[in-house]
Parts: C-alpha cells; structure tokens; sequence
C-alpha cells in the first residue's frame, strides 16, 4: 500500500486533502489524540499528526546536521527510512490527492500551502485537522 488516508479530509471541501503517499513524516500522535493509555503496538509509526511545522517528506536516505541518515528520527533499526521511502520520491518529494479530485506533486514548500488550504476549508461535516493514517512496512 502506498498512500496514506488524511483522517481530517472532508469529500464535502473541495481543497480538503484526502490521500497522501506514504513518505510523508509527520509527528507522532500523543495518547490524547488516541484517546487511550500508552501501548506497544507500533500505531505511533502508523498514525500521525500533521502541522504547518512538521511538514517533511522522506526519502531512502535523508540529510540532517549535514550527515546522511537512512533511519528516522529515534536512530532505531525498526524506523528505517526504507519503510516509509517509496521508489520514484526522493526526500522533499510526494503526492497528495484533494476532495476536488485533483492530485499534485508536492515538496516540503508547496505542501505548507497546500495543508493551509486544507485547514481553512469550510462546510461538509467535521473540522479539518491534521491526523493521519499511513502505511508503515514491517520488516523492511
């Protein structure tokens, strides 16, 4: 599986977004957001929170501090970046899909416009957020 579902996306608002690859980063979801206690099943790589501030899409291999990095964010060997990268992407590259039935191309840049537009869609049901649910392969 490849993209991921924006759980905040509305069919109603038509710059709401609704799908996105899966190589998008994001922030890891807090037990608020879950609405439970803490757990050990892995959903903290599968959902996700995103903000005007955390927007990053991941590559096969990623540059921070100048250095190369093939694993995200805790340095562990479970959060490879293989598992997120998809062929074709590199970092800063992905796609997302909107309610109207577009899809585009997005780097880190376009992607703040492009989630700030979804944040200020209005009608349909609900309220646009951020929360997202994305693939994570296990064992790659």
């Amino acid at each position: 599986m490849s993209y991921g579902v924006c759980l905040g996306g509305d069919d109603q608002r038509g710059s709401s977004l609704l799908t996105l690859t899966r190589n998008i980063a994001g922030d890891p979801k807090t037990n608020a957001d879950f609405g439970w206690r803490s757990h050990d099943w892995g959903e903290y790589r599968i959902q996700r929170t995103l903000s005007l501030s955390n927007l990053q899409w991941v590559g096969p291999k990623n540059i921070v501090d100048g250095k190369t990095t093939y694993v995200y964010r805790t340095g562990k060997p479970e959060d490879s970046l293989s598992r997120l990268s998809m062929s074709g992407l590199d970092r800063g590259e992905g796609n997302a899909g909107r309610a109207d039935g577009s899809a585009e191309q997005v780097n880190d840049g376009s992607m703040k416009a492009t989630m700030q537009g979804h944040f200020a869609a209005i009608g349909g049901n609900g309220t646009s957020h951020g929360r997202i649910a994305r693939p994570y392969q296990k064992g790659k």
